[in-house]
C-alpha cells in the first residue's frame, strides 16, 4: 500500500472506484455484515482508515488554528496554510 496518506486516490483504467476495487468493496461489506471479530483487515482497508482519520485530524486542526488566529493566541505563520485561509473566511463570517 501507499504510505502517503495525503496522496489522492485516483481511479485507474483497471476499474478502481476511488482506489477501491469492486471485489475489495464487496469483501468489506461481507466482513462488516458478518461482524467477525479478530479477522485481519486487508491492507487497503487499513490504508483507507488512515486517510479518513488523518483527514479528520487535519480538519479539526485547521478549525482550531483558525480560531486561535482569531483569538490572537497564534500567528498565521505558526499555523497550517489551510488554517490561514479558513481564518479569513471565518473572520469574515463572524463580522457579518
Amino acid at each position: 500500500g501507499n504510505a502517503d496518506w495525503w496522496t489522492p486516490l485516483v481511479p485507474s483504467a483497471a476499474g478502481d472506484h476511488g482506489g477501491v476495487q469492486k471485489n475489495e468493496a464487496s469483501a468489506c461489506e461481507e466482513v462488516a455484515s458478518e461482524g467477525r471479530e479478530g479477522a485481519a483487515d486487508p491492507p487497503w482497508l487499513r490504508e483507507c482508515a488512515v486517510r479518513v482519520k488523518m483527514s479528520e485530524y487535519l480538519c479539526l486542526t485547521a478549525h482550531l488554528e483558525a480560531l486561535d488566529i482569531e483569538a490572537g493566541t497564534k500567528l498565521p505563520d505558526q499555523c497550517l496554510s489551510m488554517s490561514v485561509g479558513l481564518h479569513a473566511l471565518l473572520s469574515k463570517a463572524l463580522s457579518a
